[in-house]
């Protein structure tokens, strides 16, 4: 399932503003659900980065935590079965966010339907 976001941020913050490692939180209303629109949608989460390079943009090597809710915080890396992956990230805090970001999780022995089978997600947030 894809999830696309298309510049419908509603809040992008900085939780605190250390010289190296900075936090913000994101939320948004609106996505493209398998390709239908729906404006009800709400979601968000938080990321810490560190301004390696003292650009300004914050890029995938800088992040150094993402934490995704949809419709609950997905707890990445305390579980083998679930796997979450950000290949894709870029944040200006004078612009806009970007990222790409996928979930997936085993349940069982993976094999439907009477043993669980799979999850996965993705997201994609990108500007106007």
């Amino acid at each position: 399932m894809l999830r696309k976001i298309a510049a419908c941020l509603l809040a992008l913050s900085a939780l605190n503003s250390q010289a190296a490692e900075q936090a913000y939180e994101f939320s948004y209303t609106g996505a493209s659900l398998d390709g239908v629109w729906d404006a009800n949608v709400s979601t968000g989460g938080k990321f810490i980065v560190d301004d390696l390079n003292g650009d300004g943009v914050f890029t995938l090597p800088e992040v150094k935590s993402f934490t995704y809710r949809f419709p609950a915080v997905q707890h990445c890396g305390e579980d083998p079965s679930i796997r979450c992956t950000l290949s894709e990230f870029n944040y200006d805090p004078k612009g806009a966010l970007t990222l790409w970001y996928s979930y997936s999780q085993q349940i069982g022995n993976g094999t439907p339907p009477s043993d669980g089978g799979s999850i996965s997600d993705s997201i994609a947030v990108t500007p106007d």
